[in-house]
Order: C-alpha cells, then sequence, then structure tokens
C-alpha cells in the first residue's frame, strides 16, 4: 500500500509542475469533502479545474484513467460542489479532468 500512496504522490507532483507551467493557478491540493476527495483543484483564467491525477507503472492492469467509475465520478462531483459552496460561491466556469501519468514512461524521459 506505501508504494501506490508513493507513486500517487509523485504523480501529483509531476502533475501540478505540468499545470503550473501551462499557466494554472493551484489553489489547493487534496481537498477532502463529506463525499470525496479531489487531487488537484486548479483556476486557469475564468476556469476551474478539478483535476483527478491516476498515476501507474506500467499499463498490465490497463491505463490510468480507465479507473476513474461513475461512482468516482460522483464522489469527485459532490466534493466538487462543495467546495464551490464553501470557498467559490458562485463560480461557475468550471472543468472536471483526468491527469494520466504512466510512471515507466516517465523513468526514460526525466
Amino acid at each position: 500500500m506505501r508504494y501506490k500512496r508513493n507513486i500517487g504522490i509523485y504523480g501529483e507532483n509531476f502533475a501540478e509542475r505540468i499545470l503550473i507551467e501551462r499557466g494554472h493557478d493551484i489553489l489547493e491540493r487534496n481537498f477532502r469533502g463529506r463525499h470525496g476527495e479531489i487531487d488537484i483543484i486548479a483556476r486557469k483564467g475564468s476556469c476551474l479545474h478539478f483535476i483527478e491525477v491516476k498515476t501507474r507503472y506500467g499499463d498490465e492492469c490497463g491505463y490510468p484513467a480507465e479507473s476513474v467509475d461513475d461512482v468516482k465520478i460522483d464522489r469527485i462531483k459532490a466534493a466538487a460542489e462543495e467546495f464551490i459552496r464553501i470557498r467559490r460561491p458562485g463560480w461557475r466556469d468550471i472543468s472536471f479532468d483526468v491527469f494520466e501519468i504512466q510512471a515507466n514512461i516517465l523513468e526514460d524521459v526525466i
């Protein structure tokens, strides 16, 4: 389990760097609401992005984004609604994104 957590943190850190390089402002990481968690909440221009980061080492179990099922989507949406209600009332322009990372490919690049 510790390995999964470490690779998840690695993926989130990598995703955050890429988002910042592309002009996003990171508002929060690992927001925990009553109904779910959002890995990264970022803003770019007038759009608020709720980002799920999925990192895997290899593709034996499929691609990382394939693990974002309907249950996970519903939890992300519920957490996003809570975040908006508490911290960004009235925000209208939103995006739900999945940042997919295959760590074994990155090792060759980094």
